[in-house]
């Protein structure tokens, strides 16, 4: 046994709070909250700005364990809920709107299980 620590860690880290969803192993997951930006420009530099349409966005990869649900849900359909937003993120609450699920992409090879990627995109205000 070797005899140093494998993780020397200085000060205070929150860990992440990321969780396995429905048929996917998550391995990674990227939260995006954003807003169009318009901005209002004078005569030499911008004098106002209006952010509209927020939405948050959340990018998984991960493992397939099995072909349901989330892994084989066709792009455009609704998600009733996600275990990584179970509750308020970045001002967004997990009840407003609607879920949509975007951009499902599969990795495969001879070796390892299918590799998922997709993205979640909340659309707080579509009713």
């Amino acid at each position: 046994m070797p005899a140093v620590n494998l993780i020397e860690q200085h000060g205070t880290l929150t860990n992440g709070t990321l969780v396995d969803e429905p048929n996917v192993l998550v391995s990674s997951l990227t939260i995006t909250p954003t807003r169009t930006k318009k901005e209002y420009k004078g005569a030499s530099a911008t004098k106002a700005l209006r952010f509209t349409d927020p939405r948050i966005s959340f990018a998984f990869s991960g493992t397939v364990q099995a072909v349901s649900g989330l892994t084989d849900q066709h792009p455009g359909t609704a998600i009733v809920s996600l275990a990584n937003f179970a509750s308020a993120r970045h001002g967004f609450d997990p009840d407003d709107g609607v879920i949509v699920y975007e951009d499902p992409s599969e990795t495969e090879n001879g070796e390892d299980p299918t590799q998922l990627s997709f993205t979640a995109v909340q659309y707080p205000f579509v009713a």
